[in-house]
């Protein structure tokens, strides 16, 4: 059986989660292997080690090599039959398997997606227990004028629509049926969505009479569904692997996951830290902070429905609230900052069509 080293699954010891998640994103394997400077493997860090991490701790800067996992799965080398491998692949749950010599360098690897078919390593998840809703009933305020004339799902992006980059995301994953909640100008919507998508059971729309909150009209759904939602507001764009996101909320057993970006915030100007007379201590000119800041994706067990009142205005911040409330399991999914873009406001959008890409 032939195997190789692709350099994508390696990662300095020295680097950070920051990074790590980032090289993550763009990796098919959900899996990095971490390597002294002498390709010595000292571990193995995934999306799950990451960000039970960060559920603890808001340490970004951290180097994987103090949250790998260095109990990690290796084979020494030798020759394997390939039932044998793919038997140790299903056993383990891992989608790769480094050789190592005598002294732990790793000189190569084998990969699950050479075991198994496309179909079978890219929906690692019955994505068909899953329905998919956009919340586009919004007014769009902080786009007008534009938003005066056509609503924000149909701002155009590099070619696209905002609506369009969501629906493009969630069809890559399997995922047949997609519910859009619609209030303001949403006659407009439902044209341009009959006149670009041919397959027209593809969507269903539910009508919001008054307005309901973000997630108020949630509670329609009750009734037409058992399936578990995963939910996006109609101005995120996200750049992820679905699967991924998906895989960890019910690998780690959560009831709400939300999709969170880190974001970087200078403040533009001087800060003072002070001691207790008043008297200066220092300043730190222009600092940078670095948060986890919600971009409007989540994970929802068909169970949390049941928390939304009826005919009320309700939104996602006191789903939150009452989940907390209730004790399940919330989730948080960290991204990169570079991999979310909010249409909806018109800085962002600026900053990300003026930027090097």
């Amino acid at each position: 059986m032939n195997f190789s080293l692709h350099k994508d699954i390696l990662i300095r010891d020295c680097r950070t989660i920051s990074e790590a998640i980032t090289q993550l994103s763009k990796s098919n394997h959900k899996c990095l292997l971490v390597v002294k400077k002498n390709n010595e493997l000292i571990g193995s860090i995934t999306n799950g080690d990451i960000r039970r991490f960060l559920a603890k701790s808001k340490k970004f800067y951290i180097k994987v090599k103090n949250v790998c996992n260095k109990n990690f799965i290796f084979l020494e080398n030798k020759k394997f039959k390939k039932k044998e491998l793919k038997k140790k692949f299903f056993k383990k749950k891992v989608t790769l398997l480094p050789v190592i010599d005598n002294k732990k360098k790793i000189i190569n690897c084998y990969y699950l997606k050479d075991f198994v078919s496309k179909k079978v390593f890219e929906e690692n998840l019955n994505n068909q227990n899953i329905e998919a809703v956009i919340m586009a009933g919004g007014f769009g305020k902080r786009l007008a004028p534009f938003s005066d004339i056509l609503p924000k799902p149909l701002l155009p992006i590099e070619g696209k629509t905002a609506i369009d980059n969501i629906i493009q995301l969630i069809l890559k994953y399997k995922i047949k049926r997609i519910n859009l909640t619609l209030s303001y100008k949403k006659n407009i919507i439902k044209s341009y969505l009959k006149d670009n998508y041919k397959n027209k059971k593809l969507f269903s729309f539910i009508n919001e009479n008054k307005p309901m909150g973000t997630v108020g009209s949630l509670v329609k759904l009750k009734k037409f569904t058992k399936k578990d939602i995963l939910l996006f507001n109609c101005d995120t764009i996200l750049n992820i692997n679905l699967n991924d996101f998906i895989d960890f909320h019910y690998c780690e057993k959560f009831d709400l996951t939300l999709i969170s970006a880190i974001k970087n915030i200078q403040i533009p100007y001087g800060v003072f830290q002070i001691k207790k007379n008043s008297m200066l201590r220092s300043i730190i000119e222009k600092p940078k902070k670095r948060y986890l800041v919600n971009v409007g994706g989540y994970m929802i067990n068909n169970s949390i429905l049941n928390l939304i009142p009826s005919d009320k205005i309700y939104n996602m911040d006191q789903l939150i609230a009452d989940c907390l409330k209730k004790g399940y399991r919330i989730g948080i999914y960290p991204i990169d900052e570079k991999d979310w873009l909010d249409t909806g406001d018109w800085n962002e959008i600026s900053n990300f069509l003026n930027k090097d890409r």
